[in-house]
């Protein structure tokens, strides 16, 4: 179910990059996080440039925290 469900995160996110909301900007950049509601794992990214989005961390929402970035 994970694998799924993050495939098809990872899908949204190149299809529509500024989908995920920002979890916190540090030193003028925008880090973002997707939920996967069925896992309950985030998916943390940034959008580096028109065509590219680099994918920081996935990280379960059930931590508590979220990772360092």
């Amino acid at each position: 179910m994970f694998e799924v469900e993050l495939r098809a995160a990872l899908d949204v996110i190149r299809s529509a990059p500024r989908v995920g909301g920002i979890y916190e900007e540090l030193e003028g950049r925008e880090y973002r996080r997707l939920l996967l509601p069925e896992t309950r794992y985030h998916v943390y990214y940034r959008v580096v440039g028109p065509e590219h989005v680099r994918v920081l961390a996935v990280w379960s929402a059930v931590r508590g925290r979220g990772p360092r970035l």
